[in-house]
């Protein structure tokens, strides 16, 4: 964090509200060690709410954490599909920011997007 050259750090949450409560303390962190914060939101959340709400929290979320991009997935909540056309569009985020550290949900979370398959982007 910060103590070379500065670091490029994508997470990748389902939903609007899922980075800032997973992992927004740790996001503020490499923003204040001058590192690039970049967020990918699979979905707006339809299901948890208007979604033009939910993106616009976002939005001013991003702005808060001090993220340099949000990056929308444009996938419909509880629709995230399973396969090829997630593998492309996470794939298209990890080769814009080439990060240096991602963040992902917990293995076990019911909120998750596909880790065995993200991982295996991520790893490319």
């Amino acid at each position: 964090m910060g103590i070379d050259k500065p670091k490029k750090v994508l997470a990748l949450g389902a939903h609007p509200d899922d980075l800032e409560i997973g992992c927004g303390g740790a996001l503020i962190k490499h923003v204040n060690f001058g590192d690039e914060v970049y967020l990918y939101v699979a979905t707006k959340g339809e299901r948890g709410g208007d979604p033009q709400i939910r993106e616009r929290e976002m939005e001013r979320s991003a702005e808060k954490l001090g993220a340099k991009d949000l990056i929308w997935g444009n996938f419909i909540d509880c629709e995230v599909p399973d396969g090829l056309p997630l593998i492309k569009n996470v794939e298209q985020a990890v080769k814009a920011v080439d990060p240096d550290i991602v963040f992902v949900h917990y293995f076990h979370s019911s909120g998750r997007i596909k880790e065995k398959k993200i991982l295996l982007v991520i790893n490319q």
